[in-house]
């Protein structure tokens, strides 16, 4: 089914499932649910009823159908492919709360977002007096006119003398246009050390946030890259060595730019600024449907996805 076409920073709404839980072709009956306890009681002793099509023992995430006409007995919920989980085994998730910056034209300030805890303290920096006057809470965002060192602690500041220490923050800066891009296009940097990501045009910025890229055994790869393929939704799926399997549903606002590597919308955590994906850039839902609206190529109204093609530059540096 098509993706809603509004403003939302997602197209549906998500859930994640309970791990053992049971996805079933259709509501199963009371036999039929006692026939699935029965086999996860004992396997080899009985048969999984053909009602379930499967249990998820990994990191399982849906799209729900929350069409009225959908919508199965109470108790129960419909997946956006049909499939139906019991209420309680699924937790709807929020939508990642991060809005990157949009800079005017002209502004290539600095931005310092904080990350990791759910607060950082927030400072007043007057010559080489520090006063704590407060918190910042997770990705709160300062303009950055300087950063400083005071009594061996570094602290980003701005204009107006607020501060945050410098390893609370990740902090996303502009650079040359690599020589590969030409000029007056539109292109994306994604800074692996700093976990930032920039959307130029040409020479502007437009986008300044943070992403979660690749962490310790699924690096991000470096170079850079065109746009070849572009989904409004697409299934992720694979096998972790710690987790165990794990599938993703409907991932949003997807662009590969090489082989299996994406940059796209995550709606199921909020760690930006910290590495934590299997080798894609991760971005919260809001920078990631900027990001696929205003990068090429343009995908045609009622279309899903274009592949075959070449887009906007991708640029990932370390």
């Amino acid at each position: 089914r098509q993706a809603t076409n509004d403003a939302a920073p997602l197209p549906y709404r998500y859930a994640l499932v309970r791990r053992g839980a049971a996805r079933f072709y259709r509501v199963p009956t009371a036999v039929e649910k006692s026939a699935l306890a029965a086999h996860l009681a004992d396997p080899t002793a009985s048969p999984l009823p053909e009602v379930v099509h499967e249990v998820l023992d990994g990191d399982y995430f849906v799209a729900l159908d929350t069409r009225a006409e959908a919508k199965p007995e109470a108790g129960w919920v419909r997946t956006l492919k049909g499939r139906v989980l019991g209420i309680d085994d699924v937790t709807v998730q929020e939508t990642p709360r991060l809005v990157g910056a949009r800079p005017r034209d002209g502004d290539v300030a600095p931005r310092a977002f904080a990350y990791g805890a759910d607060e950082r303290p927030l400072y007043r920096i007057h010559g080489t007096n520090v006063v704590e006057v407060g918190v910042a809470e997770k990705h709160a965002r300062l303009v950055v006119v300087g950063e400083r060192e005071i009594d061996g602690q570094n602290y980003v500041i701005d204009a107006e003398g607020r501060g945050l220490r410098r390893d609370h923050v990740r902090v996303a800066r502009t650079i040359a246009r690599p020589e590969r891009v030409p000029a007056g296009v539109r292109w994306v940097h994604v800074d692996l050390a700093e976990q930032t990501l920039v959307a130029y045009e040409g020479d502007a910025p437009q986008l300044m946030t943070l992403v979660s890229s690749g962490r310790e055994g699924y690096a991000t790869v470096k170079g850079t890259f065109q746009v070849r393929e572009k989904y409004l939704t697409t299934t992720m799926t694979g096998e972790d060595p710690v987790d165990g399997p794990y599938e993703v549903d409907q991932v949003p606002w997807t662009l590969f730019f090489w082989q299996s590597y994406a940059l796209h919308g995550a709606y199921w955590h909020d760690d930006f600024g910290e590495v934590r994906s299997h080798g894609c850039v991760n971005i919260a839902p809001h920078d990631a449907r900027f990001l696929f609206e205003f990068t090429s190529p343009d995908l045609p109204a009622q279309w899903h996805a274009r592949r075959r093609t070449r887009g906007s530059w991708v640029h990932l540096t370390r």
